[in-house]
């Protein structure tokens, strides 16, 4: 496992994996321990490059941005006092006389995962009580279970960040309309070291054949929760196993209207309207920061969507003059399918998690924003497929 720097902790680089085998390598490396534990000796220093260092109950470790900001709601101070304040004696000092840690007899959980080099790393904190199992006992228990074996549904990809897993599975059969084809799916999220739902979201894998005959292809997820498995329920466990090992998918066709009119309508729309641009020049650009990464917003504005700023340079002063509502129904030609592609394919960021995550849900973001502008698309759910 490989780690940024963010301020005083660190990001998981995260794996991104196309087989079960190669995922469970990875997270049998990674989770080193999971222990409970009242925390009664906790303090804070910075190593020479001023790189964090905790030191609970007398071992010390390293810690990552999400684990430093649940550790912080525990002791009742933000986070961004100690990974981003200019100075260091005061904070630290401040943070170590906590009063919260005088008499403090409440378990925690803190979950490690193993750096490899001078000290392991702390991937959260929860409450003692939190229910959770690790990745490795999870992506086990759909193992055993012959999840991954199944001729109903295919493994696309399974991703581990710094805060869940997500296995995404689709449906082997192709659903093919005029100008477009996808198959249905669904991403299922789960937390080892956050507090988090586990919940499964529809997925897709679409399919845009242009005017010219060029297939555009781009993944989504969709915005709609199926199933939820919630953390402060006694069920939690046993909804989080039963989804992992049985669900595959069974209620989608309810989902496949929605993704018929998603493929419809962009495979049909060469105009948007300015406000329409605007907010997909700002999810394009949100799709590249993620977890203290940050890519420079004018670059990728002038890779991905380079409609934006043509448009933008040639009404520059009619937009300053114009009604907000006037110039946000201006329209734009804007081709959808070229554009999701561009996302995709801009820099080397495709091999990241992180990006994969956030790239799917924005293109399900965009692709729900674009049908409420639109309206309601009339299709036929139960026509034919073709070829």
């Amino acid at each position: 496992m490989e780690y940024q720097r963010f301020g005083r902790s660190l990001v998981p680089d995260g794996g991104l994996f196309d087989d079960y085998e190669s995922a469970m390598e990875f997270v049998q490396a990674l989770e080193s321990d999971v222990f409970m534990d009242q925390v009664q000796n906790l303090s804070f220093t910075t190593n020479e490059e001023g790189l964090l260092n905790v030191l609970v109950n007398n071992k010390r470790y390293y810690i990552t941005n999400l684990a430093l900001k649940e550790l912080c709601k525990l002791l009742k101070v933000p986070a961004s006092y100690i990974n981003k304040f200019p100075g260091r004696d005061l904070v630290l000092e401040n943070l170590n006389n906590n009063p919260y840690l005088k008499n403090n007899d409440e378990l925690i959980k803190l979950i490690v995962w193993n750096n490899g080099e001078e000290h392991p790393v702390i991937a959260g904190v929860l409450s003692g009580d939190d229910p959770a199992m690790t990745m490795t006992e999870y992506l086990e228990l759909m193992h055993s279970n012959g999840t991954f074996e199944r001729e109903e549904i295919k493994l696309d990809q399974i991703a581990v960040t710094d805060d869940e897993l997500v296995v995404y599975f689709y449906l082997p059969k192709e659903i093919k309309r005029n100008g477009y084809s996808f198959h249905g799916g669904f991403a299922l999220h789960y937390s080892s070291n956050r507090a988090n739902d586990t919940v499964v979201f529809p997925f897709c894998k679409m399919s845009v054949i242009a005017s010219t005959g060029e297939p555009f292809d781009f993944d989504f997820e969709g915005k709609r929760k199926l199933h939820i498995a919630k953390r402060k329920k006694e069920d939690f466990l046993s909804k989080t196993i039963e989804l992992g090992q049985t669900y595959i998918g069974e209620d989608l066709g309810a989902y496949y209207e929605e993704a018929m009119k998603y493929g419809t309508v962009t495979q049909n729309m060469d105009t948007i309207k300015y406000s329409v641009l605007k907010y997909f020049k700002s999810r394009a650009v949100s799709s590249y920061n993620y977890s203290g990464i940050k890519v420079d917003g004018n670059v990728v504005t002038k890779e991905i969507i380079p409609e934006y700023s043509h448009f933008y340079s040639a009404n520059k002063d009619d937009l300053m003059t114009m009604e907000t509502y006037t110039a946000n129904n201006l329209p734009v030609s804007f081709y959808i399918p070229a554009f999701f592609n561009r996302i995709f394919t801009f820099q080397s960021s495709v091999e990241s998690p992180y990006f994969m995550l956030r790239y799917r849900k924005s293109i399900g973001n965009m692709l729900h924003k674009l049908l409420d502008e639109v309206g309601d698309v009339i299709v036929d759910v139960y026509e034919e497929d073709e070829g």
